[in-house]
């Protein structure tokens, strides 16, 4: 994905659009997951890709849902993830 097309997505998710906040959210996750090591930044993006994933999963998006619960689990926060992927 290149840069205009993350720039749209964002637009479309500050606007609100579920479909595009949680696309962001996953585009978030694999460009942190394209490094090597864990800088600043990636820890950055995981952090912003959990925060718009938790927008939609709590506007009841069954991916953004799932995502929520997998970030969360990565955090060593199983009962929340249990929480969100239940609900999956």
């Amino acid at each position: 994905m290149t840069a205009p097309d993350e720039q749209m997505l964002r637009q479309a998710a500050d606007r609100g659009d579920i479909s595009a906040i949680t696309e962001l959210a996953h585009l978030l996750l694999l460009l942190e997951q394209a490094g090597d090591q864990e800088t600043d930044e990636e820890q950055a993006a995981v952090a912003e890709s959990y925060e718009w994933a938790l927008q939609a999963a709590e506007a009841g998006n069954l991916d953004a849902m799932y995502l929520t619960g997998m970030l969360l689990i990565g955090e060593g926060d199983m009962e929340q993830a249990q929480t969100w992927i239940r609900q999956d």
